[in-house]
């Protein structure tokens, strides 16, 4: 079998972009190429610009697996990643044709695919949804790691106004929201450097030639500062994103998939056909060296976690307004750990003050999440949109720990028993929760009691290659 997965950045990237999806394609193609029958591509686009040239093209890259991954790159595409960078000219994505013409060349020259699987929106423009219509007979399959076939931040959540964005007001809400932010010229300029920093010579050239700057100022003014200041992007270009995006994937994907029950919820609700949609809960390494459940131990505070990012959006701000609201008996009887990218040390320590004690890290690796999580009683996952399903959540669960978990998202799916999950956003409901299993420790154990399991990479490949062989 033939395939080709596209995000828009590689898999292997050293600045680690990409978050959760980069490592579960990494993973996905680490499991895919074991068989030899699978001939696997990787195409990325949106990531790399050399202002040396001013027309987009393709280029062989390296990747971790050698030869066993056939890797490409498109350089200087018209649709710079992700998607939300560009939102202040979302006219380039809904018009563009030269990007897609180049990627069409490339599944021409390459294939023909059995399968092309499209992992995010992102690099490409909106034609190349329709990709279809040029290949009738590859399978093509749609991944909803994120929302960005309906938002153009992935999250449907109005960063103006904090919520959940139920309503967008044909488009009106998304020129407030988000459409500002777009691609800066930090950015660029950061994805012409990955690009230089691939070639020795580009390197010494970067660091040395004195025309540089003019050949970058150029460049990038041809691209983006032009754009930005005749920008022509209205809340009618928001609703041609939307309203496009979810007809072009309905009419020319053969599969669906939604990595949790809520997020097909949210795909039907929003449009997608829901005869199409499979849920197909992504596999991870950590499923594979699953620790047993923890035993609460009395004779220690109890402790709690919280891991990922210091921000609205994971309910960081949200936990600490909550946990600070505790009753000082409570507080007093609390370890907390918070391994929070961007978390501010003194702000964290002064709003709880009144807890046993208080760690802040600045996030957390793979290697050090075992040492962090060795004695904590209870994780918190309490994001404030409907995250898909958080990779924070599995690793935690795998390590015998239970998650009380917002009812937004996908982390709550992780076990059935309503002790763990509480109404996204309501601090009373989550105290109400997190005070009973405070407690009644021994209840600890329902989440196991309830416990769905978690998806191993084998047992997720092997689902997944019966949805590629089956018959469109």
């Amino acid at each position: 079998m033939k395939i080709l997965l596209y995000n828009w950045v590689q898999f292997d990237n050293k600045e680690k972009a990409g978050g959760g999806v980069s490592v579960y394609i990494k993973n996905l193609i680490e499991y895919l190429i074991k068989d030899h029958n699978h001939i696997v591509y990787f195409l990325s686009s949106g990531n790399k610009y050399d202002p040396l040239v001013s027309e987009p093209y393709i280029k062989k890259s390296k990747n971790i697996f050698g030869n066993r991954c056939h890797t490409y790159e498109v350089i200087n595409s018209d649709i710079i990643g992700p998607l939300g960078t560009l939102c202040w000219d979302l006219d380039r994505y809904l018009e563009d044709t030269r990007t897609t013409k180049i990627m069409e060349d490339f599944i021409k020259k390459n294939g023909p695919f059995d399968i092309i699987h499209i992992h995010n929106i992102g690099g490409f423009g909106q034609n190349f949804l329709r990709m279809k219509e040029k290949f009738p007979n590859t399978k093509f399959i749609f991944d909803l790691h994120n929302y960005n076939c309906f938002c153009m931040n992935s999250y449907l959540f109005n960063q103006k106004e904090q919520v959940l964005c139920t309503n967008y007001h044909t488009g009106n809400d998304c020129l407030t929201c988000y459409s500002k932010i777009g691609a800066s010229e930090k950015l660029y300029k950061n994805r012409v450097k990955l690009f230089w920093k691939d070639h020795l010579f580009s390197k010494l050239i970067y660091k040395f030639k004195h025309g540089f700057k003019n050949l970058y100022k150029n460049n990038y003014k041809q691209y983006y500062v032009t754009t930005y200041k005749n920008c022509r992007c209205n809340a009618q270009s928001y609703v041609k994103f939307r309203e496009n995006n979810i007809k072009y994937i309905n009419e020319n994907f053969d599969i669906i998939l939604a990595v949790s029950q809520k997020v097909k919820d949210v795909a039907i609700n929003y449009g997608l056909d829901a005869e199409k949609i499979k849920v197909s809960y992504i596999g991870t390494k950590f499923a594979e060296n699953v620790k047993p459940p923890k035993v609460y131990n009395s004779n220690k505070k109890f402790k709690i976690a919280y891991m990922g990012y210091a921000n609205t959006l994971k309910g960081f701000f949200f936990l600490v307004e909550a946990l600070s609201s505790l009753s000082e008996e409570i507080a007093q009887n609390i370890d907390l750990v918070f391994a929070a990218k961007g978390a501010k040390e003194k702000f964290v320590k002064e709003k709880l003050s009144k807890f046993h004690s208080v760690e802040v890290l600045n996030g957390y690796t793979h290697d050090n999440i075992h040492s962090i999580l060795q004695d904590v009683t209870l994780g918190i996952v309490p994001v404030l949109w409907d995250d898909n399903l958080p990779q924070v959540a599995i690793e935690i669960v795998s390590n015998g720990i239970p998650i009380l978990c917002s009812d937004l998202g996908g982390a709550s799916e992780l076990s059935t028993s309503e002790l763990f999950k509480f109404e996204g956003g309501n601090i009373e409901d989550f105290k109400n929760k997190l005070i009973y299993l405070i407690q009644n420790p021994s209840e600890l154990q329902q989440y196991w009691i309830h416990h769905n399991g978690l998806m191993t990479m084998d047992k997720h490949i092997k689902i997944l290659e019966q949805i590629y062989k089956e018959n469109n």
